[in-house]
């Protein structure tokens, strides 16, 4: 009996046995499924995530992009696609392409086909035709688009419009021609700089009158950058005037400067310069215009010199206010002071007693000149333009009001009869006042802009009519040739 007790023993451990080893076979492979399982979930997920963001890529793309199932409907259409030929998506999907034309969809069918068999992308030129009936010419990318199993599913088509490109760059070209013609054949002198810090200042390009203007010719000045052909006492001016436009403050600037001609000579010219904007709307380069102003700003050569002081009223003649208005114009530009110009004319006089007045017009000048330098600064000019003009050049001034004030106290003191040895002449006189700012300030602008508002000034006054010894404009005084004229 112990024997039997003992093999019952043995054979019911070897049942426990086969059945833990069972159990433990179980197990693994249900760790094993779970694990598939698992992966597949994954490989699910990680094919919906390409998914949506290849949608994602082809919703925001900027070129028109479809894709087209093997029976050759349409399975996606873009809002690029719609843009471009004019089909909402709800009137292309499930059906075929109705951009393509009839006699040119064997050559789509054929790149398809080709995109299906060779790797990589396959490219074809062709037309299409929009919902308006326009044709478009288009440059199209097929892809062929697989499954994860690798099953063949559709293509992607990627449409690019290639006809406008090239009408947009026919434009351009067209208005680069048009600029280059009347760049080259323009009487004005042009030049473009350019403004990238390592070439700063560089002539980049010339035309022939700014050549024949300094003397050069174009491959000498684009050998050049805009300091060297500068008068060095007008380089800093140049500078601060292109920072001072490069800020965004006014599109363009004007102003007076000197060049230095190719044999050493000064050259006076008046400048317009306007920034060129390069792809990301940056200034790259500045485009200068100029204009020969020699001949009114270079100094007359010593046998002609004219006085710089009137003979009859010992003020500045015009030769010395215009110099000065100028130098006052190039200090505006390195501040924001006003500056101003006032053009003062004497209409006329008449006796106090009411009797036509026995009087030479050199006393009323002389009179009047004196009383003009009682208005002004020490600093200021006065001068006598000729006739019986006079102008004042005021610098420096806090606010344009200030200039106001100035022509009130200009009307005041020549307000009161005139004492000479003759008797007591009343005046008749009319003030213009023109004002500038910084590099807003032009010499031969201001002095014209403060005439114009004398006469209009003029012809806005009610006068009763006036006698007046004074002579015409600019002709002789007294037999005497006005100076500075």
């Amino acid at each position: 009996m112990e024997w039997l007790t003992l093999a019952m023993s043995v054979l019911a451990g070897v049942l426990a046995i086969a059945m833990l080893s069972s159990r433990f076979r179980l197990r693994r492979h249900v760790l094993h499924v779970e694990a598939q399982l698992a992966a597949a979930m994954s490989g699910l997920t990680a094919a919906a995530d390409r998914e949506l963001m290849l949608a994602a890529a082809a919703e925001h793309a900027q070129e028109a992009i479809s894709f087209r199932r093997p029976d050759g409907t349409v399975a996606g259409w873009n809002p690029a696609a719609a843009a471009l030929f004019g089909y909402p998506a709800a009137d292309v999907l499930g059906r075929p392409d109705p951009t393509i034309p009839a006699n040119l969809a064997g050559d789509l069918d054929e790149t398809v086909a080709r995109a299906a068999t060779a790797p990589g992308v396959q490219r074809l030129d062709t037309l299409r035709v929009a919902k308006d009936g326009r044709r478009v010419e288009v440059s199209i990318s097929v892809a062929a688009v697989r499954n994860a199993a690798g099953a063949l599913v559709g293509a992607s088509i990627s449409t690019r419009d290639t006809g406008s490109g090239r009408a947009r760059d026919a434009q351009l070209q067209l208005a680069e021609q048009r600029f280059r013609l009347a760049f080259d054949t323009v009487q004005v002198g042009m030049a473009i700089a350019s403004l990238d810090p390592g070439d700063w200042g560089r002539l980049v390009q010339v035309n022939a009158a700014l050549c024949q203007l300094l003397g050069y010719t174009a491959e000498d000045l684009q050998a050049r950058t805009v300091a060297d052909i500068t008068h060095p006492d007008d380089r800093n001016l140049d500078r601060e005037l292109t920072r001072r436009l490069l800020s965004g403050g006014q599109p363009t600037v004007t102003y007076e400067k000197r060049y230095l001609h190719a044999d050493g000579r000064t050259v006076w010219a008046l400048l317009h310069i306007a920034t060129l904007d390069g792809p990301s709307g940056r200034p790259v380069q500045v485009l200068i215009q100029v204009q020969d102003a020699t001949d009114r700003n270079a100094p007359a050569e010593p046998h002609t010199a004219l006085p710089l002081t009137d003979a009859v009223t010992g003020v500045a003649t015009r030769t010395l206010f215009e110099d000065r208005l100028r130098q006052a114009v190039f200090r505006s530009h390195r501040s924001d002071r006003v500056l101003a110009a006032v053009w003062c004319n004497v209409d006329g006089c008449v006796a106090v007693d009411g009797e036509q007045p026995h009087l030479t017009s050199e006393e009323i000048l002389r009179q009047v000149a004196a009383r003009l330098q009682s208005c002004v600064r020490p600093a200021d000019t006065v001068a006598r333009l000729g006739g019986d003009e006079f102008a004042l050049l005021c610098e420096d001034l806090h606010d344009v009001p200030a200039a106001i004030v100035i022509k009130n106290r200009i009307e005041d003191v020549l307000r009161p009869p005139l004492v000479l040895r003759d008797g007591a002449v009343r005046l008749t006189v009319s003030v213009g006042v023109a004002t500038a700012v910084g590099s807003a300030a032009e010499a031969r602008q201001l002095l014209h802009q403060a005439e114009e508002n004398m006469h209009a000034e003029q012809r806005l006054k009610t006068r009763r009519p006036v006698t007046s010894p004074l002579p015409q404009r600019r002709k002789l005084v007294a037999g005497m040739p006005v100076t500075g004229v």
